[in-house]
């Protein structure tokens, strides 16, 4: 598949998943209201962190491995296995340990639902760690595939059990816990159906993937707790309900979000793979401005369009969310351009400043969280992150600026040459003929 098709296909994936996830999280709010939705996000969002911790930048390393060395992918599946069945097991007794010891931190989170989650965590593992050798494997369409199984049976076992009358929290945590045994379940078949296995521990390999994804892993452990820490923190200090009307301005974000992420996943090879410096920047830069300008439109639509959407499509109880999501939309914004500009830092070799400012990033969200939640509610929580991100992202373009030496003025203001480019790809895209010179 082309690098073109395959990114048609990954962003119309995505975009449909997302959508299905949007409905999945519409029906649950309507019929569990803020507090029922705000367990599930708790407890969603812990076993995706523990999740993200028990990884340790094995995706990337799967990912990298698995394309340069085809004859290994057997001992990448067992390491795979192995490190997601260890770590799955280790992450699940700490936090039922840290639970026990500190009741007061999950306070309003029942302990039975909290065990059924956790459990849930080797498997999750395995499907991740898995699903990024199809990846390196270049099988795009299994890769995608699976993404599509998930969200499709969820929903639909959603669909089922409002009808069943059976549509409750406790019944909701173990439908998600049983559908990540199922979807390691088939993401394992895949593999097989494409590699030999192997069941062989071997140490020595897990240290050279371990040496590999190591700042793959700080960066994106960082990132992802600085995007997902508001949630246990609303959660400690003002309680499931605004969780759950918080979480649905943080899902907006995400779908305005997922448009830089896709164009950062197309970015990163092009760009690797140009040798040239100043064309690598100039690419970048008009990458970066296309984005921006945008995603300047769909951040304003979405902002203008907020107070009535978010009431007429998840319910009237959900109404304040939309004061946080006019707050998180200059951060989405200015983390688009992060988004993409990172690709070229990342095309020669991640940089350890980058982890550093994530940490900087999560450490200025949590001190501004503790200060200004108690006084103004989720939406301090929205005004943190968008500073929170923007600190970040300052950094990212300070790295870029000096290794580049392109001005703020080259990364911002829009050109001809982009509106032109743009047009000629998109027909070109579309099978329309382009005139000589266009």
């Amino acid at each position: 598949m082309s690098l073109l098709g395959g990114f048609l296909q990954t962003m119309g994936t995505r975009v449909f998943c997302l959508a299905v996830t949007v409905a999945a999280s519409v029906l649950t709010a309507r019929l569990l209201g803020p507090e029922g939705k705000g367990i599930l996000t708790v407890l969603g969002t812990l076993t995706a962190t523990l999740a993200q911790f028990g990884n340790l930048g094995l995706t990337a390393a799967n990912v990298h491995f698995a394309a340069q060395r085809p004859g290994e992918r057997p001992q990448l599946a067992a390491v795979s296995l192995w490190v997601a069945a260890g770590m799955g097991a280790l992450l699940a007794g700490l936090a039922l340990a840290v639970s026990v010891w500190r009741p007061d931190l999950l306070s309003e989170i029942p302990l039975s639902l909290l065990v059924v989650a956790v459990l849930s965590l080797p498997f999750l593992l395995a499907s991740q760690l898995l699903q990024s050798l199809l990846l390196g494997m270049e099988a795009i369409p299994a890769f995608n595939l699976l993404d599509v199984f998930r969200t499709v049976v969820g929903l639909a076992v959603l669909v089922v059990l409002a009808g069943l009358g059976w549509f409750t929290v406790a019944a909701l945590v173990w439908t998600s816990s049983l559908l990540a045994v199922l979807g390691a379940a088939v993401t394992w078949g895949l593999i097989r159906e494409r590699s030999r296995m192997a069941w062989r521990f071997a140490r020595g390999f897990l240290r050279e993937m371990l040496g590999y994804g190591m700042v793959f892993f700080l960066n994106n452990l960082l990132a992802f707790l600085l995007l997902k820490s508001d949630y246990f923190l609303v959660n400690s200090l003002l309680g499931v309900r605004e969780v759950g009307v918080y979480s649905v301005a943080v899902q907006i974000a995400d779908l305005l979000l997922l448009v830089p992420a896709t164009v950062a996943t197309l970015l990163f090879p092009r760009l690797s793979a140009i040798a040239d410096t100043a064309e690598r920047t100039r690419m970048c830069l008009q990458c970066a401005r296309i984005t921006a300008g945008a995603m300047a439109v769909g951040c304003a639509l979405v902002g203008g369009l907020g107070p009535w959407v978010v009431a007429w499509v998840w319910g009237a109880a959900f109404a304040p969310a939309w004061v946080s999501l006019v707050l998180l939309l200059p951060g989405v914004w200015i983390l688009t351009l992060e988004n993409v500009v990172v690709m070229h830092l990342a095309a020669e070799r991640l940089p350890l400043a980058i982890p550093v400012l994530w940490l900087s990033g999560l450490l200025l969200n949590v001190g501004l969280n503790l200060w200004w939640l108690p006084r103004l509610g989720p939406a301090g929580a929205a005004m943190t992150s968008s500073i929170a991100y923007a600190a970040v992202s300052v950094g990212v373009f300070w790295l870029f600026q000096r290794r580049t030496g392109a001005g703020w003025a080259a990364l911002l203001v829009p050109r001809a040459e982009d509106w032109r480019t743009l047009t000629r790809r998109l027909r070109e895209t579309l099978g329309v003929r382009v005139p000589a010179g266009a």
